[in-house]
Formats: structure tokens, sequence, C-alpha cells
């Protein structure tokens, strides 16, 4: 059963023993932050979660507080619930690799806002004139660009947010109907771009998102349909090297790795490719039920690359104003790909030449996933079985095709 917004917000506080601060704002001391103190990696790092710290019994406070003090920004939602994290003043978010993790390792105060709370708080809080996501395949130089686009005068742009996970956990899941799902968006962007305008004078808010949030391109565009789209992406080998090597810098898939000789007897199951496919997609795939029980690391990956792509085209087919960017044409011929970036989403192309010096250096240094980070070797077998499944996926298998 769909559940209105407020249906949902008042069953899940009641469900999280939150009956006392109802429709109160709390203020939480952060007094220890356990995802980063207790080692976890950056792909656990990555989710935000009240279970990450340890806090105190908190206090009701104004929901307004984070517009009156700097260092605040928008960190997840939670029972019916948006939370904001302050971080010392010399902690700049736009700035950072991946903000969940950032902010996991320097909050030092935790504030909870009610939905309902939150959405008419935002009423008071000016909207951005310009609004630029960034939607991506991972390792196609997203990061780079948000980068990038925090160093143009007057642009605050934040890099996977986690809290625009939501749209898929809450609308993908049915907790709340389609008219819910776009105040949140509506809500969590005003909140994001509130926050960070205590620190400066901003007209555009950027907003790189994770590359499941492909799936949900056209729940974005129905929230925000003057806001520009970039989709990041790359030709098909190239990105299986780089997502692989993502995956097993994370943690995530090593279990999976079958050498490359015949398949033994006790092979993996596919249902363990499907354990991984739900950490890095929210949205169910038919393709497992209708292949073989055993399979490798290669053949999901040929399966994220096309639902990618094909996402992208259903977009456009959908009438959604997308640029898209290759990897080579972003990496290699650079100033041309900036210019044609700043003229689709209104930026002044003057300032291209003063932020080309943030090539220079590793946007995702000091993370696994930086340029000096984990190296995991390619063989050419799984360069051609990750061609062969892709041949097998619906719609977008070529491994060069350009958009």
């Amino acid at each position: 059963m769909r559940h209105s917004l407020s249906l949902y917000h008042n069953h899940s506080n009641l469900m999280s023993g939150f009956v006392i601060f109802n429709m109160k704002s709390i203020l939480y001391q952060i007094q220890r932050r356990t995802a980063f103190d207790e080692g976890h990696t950056l792909f656990m790092r990555a989710e935000a979660s009240m279970s990450n710290f340890e806090l105190d019994s908190g206090q009701i406070v104004e929901p307004d507080i984070f517009l009156k003090e700097g260092g605040w920004s928008l960190y997840g939602a939670q029972d019916g619930r948006f939370m904001l994290v302050q971080l010392p003043l010399s902690e700049d978010i736009t700035q950072v690799p991946f903000m969940t993790p950032h902010q996991n390792q320097h909050a030092q105060q935790l504030l909870t806002i009610p939905f309902e709370v939150a959405h008419t708080l935002v009423e008071n809080i000016p909207a951005p004139q310009k609004i630029i996501f960034i939607h991506m395949m991972g390792r196609t130089g997203s990061t780079l660009l948000n980068k990038i686009l925090s160093n143009v005068d007057g642009v605050c742009s934040f890099s996977e947010p986690a809290t625009f996970r939501l749209v898929s956990k809450l609308c993908g899941g049915g907790v709340v109907d389609s008219v819910g799902c776009l105040n949140i968006l509506r809500t969590a962007l005003r909140l994001q771009f509130g926050a960070q305008n205590y620190q400066g004078d901003f007209h555009t808010l950027g907003i790189k998102l994770r590359h499941r949030a492909m799936d949900d391109l056209s729940i974005y565009h129905s929230a925000f349909p003057t806001a520009k789209y970039i989709f990041m992406y790359r030709e098909a080998v190239g990105w299986m090297r780089s997502f692989y090597r993502l995956l097993m810098a994370f943690g995530v898939g090593r279990d999976l790795e079958i050498a490359d000789g015949a398949l033994p007897a006790d092979a993996r199951p596919t249902q363990q490719l499907q354990i991984i496919w739900k950490q890095i997609s929210d949205k169910p795939t038919d393709y497992f039920s209708t292949h073989p029980d055993y399979g490798y690391l290669e053949e999901l990956l040929a399966v994220v690359w096309s639902n990618l792509m094909n996402q992208y085209l259903r977009g456009v087919e959908q009438g959604i104003p997308l640029l898209a960017v290759n990897f080579k044409d972003f990496t290699q011929d650079r100033h041309a790909t900036l210019q044609e970036i700043f003229s689709f989403v209104g930026l002044d192309a003057q300032q291209i030449d003063r932020v080309m010096q943030v090539y220079e250096a590793d946007s995702q240094a000091g993370t696994e996933v930086g340029r000096e980070g984990y190296k995991h070797p390619i063989t050419d077998a799984q360069v051609k079985r990750f061609l062969a499944y892709l041949s097998l996926q619906q719609g977008c298998n070529m491994p060069d095709y350009t958009l």
C-alpha cells in the first residue's frame, strides 16, 4: 500500500520510538564517529545513517538553526526526517571527492528535521537560479567535473550526497506516492542550497548523483523540469576495467572472482551476482532470472553498463534535455568539452581557463579509488567474457557506442 508523505512520517516515527519528538527538530552532539573510527570500507562509509554515530540524548531546537551557523550540510534522511551535520568551518564540503564519507569522518553535531517541518521551512529559503545534475555510470570523470563546477564563481556543487538516494528507496519501494517523492526531492535540494549559502553567495547548485540515480531520471526531471542534466559515460571495455577495480577497492565482489579456466562445480551461483547488483543498483533486473545459474563478475558489469546506457536513451526518448559527455573527450579534448558543458548549463565560459588547473590534481586523491589506490589486473579472458555477456543484453550492447 502506498502512503501519503504525512502517513509515512507518522508511521515511521511511531515505529522508531520518536513519539515525544514527533514534530520537533532535534540537535544531537556526536560523541563518536563509529563508521569512520571502526575502519569501515569506503563503500560502507558512503551510507548516511544515525547509526554511524554515537549520539547524546539530544535537545529540541528551532529547525532553522543550520541557516544561522556555518559548517552545516545535508546528510541524509531517516525515519521521516532529514538529517544535517555540522563540520568544522575548515572543511569545505564542495571540494571533497565523496561527500558522505567526509561527513562521517568529520561531523560534530547532527540535526534532524521532520519532513513536514522541512517542507514549510524551505519556503523561506531562496532557490538556486540554476540547477545542474551530473548523472553518470561511474569512472567517467564525474568527480572531476563536480570539482570544476565548484571552482566556478557563484557555483556550489556536491559529490554524491546520500540524501538523493532516498528517491529510489521511497519511490521505488512504494513507500511514498509520486507527489511525496517530488516534495522530498525539492525540499532536499533547497536544504542543501540553503545550508551552503550561509558560507557564500551562490546562484547555481550542482549535484553529482550516484550512478543508480539514472533509474530515476524521469522523477528528477518531473521535480526539476528546468534543470540541466549531464550524463557522463565511457566506452564499455575501459569502463569495465576501471569499475572492476572500483568494486575490488570497495571490497565488493572479491569472493566472486573465478579462475580463467573452466567453471568449477562449486562456482558461485548467479544469486551472488544478484546480491552485488542490489549493492550498486536500487532497481531489480530480470536478466538474472533468464540466464544460467553460474556467472562471473564481468557478467554483472555487462548488465550494469548496458542498463545505464539504455536509461540515457530512454530519457532522451522521453524528451529530457540531456548532454552526453564522453570520458575520452572530457579528458583529452578538455577545453572544447568544457566549452560545450558551460554553454549547455549556462555558465560563463570566460572562467574555463581559470578552472582548467583542476585537471592537474587527482580529483579522488586520498580515497581507495584514487590514481594511486587499489590496482587489480584484468585479464584478456575477462575482457572477452565481458564482451560476450554484453552482446546478450537488450538495447545498447555495442562496446564503442557513441551517444
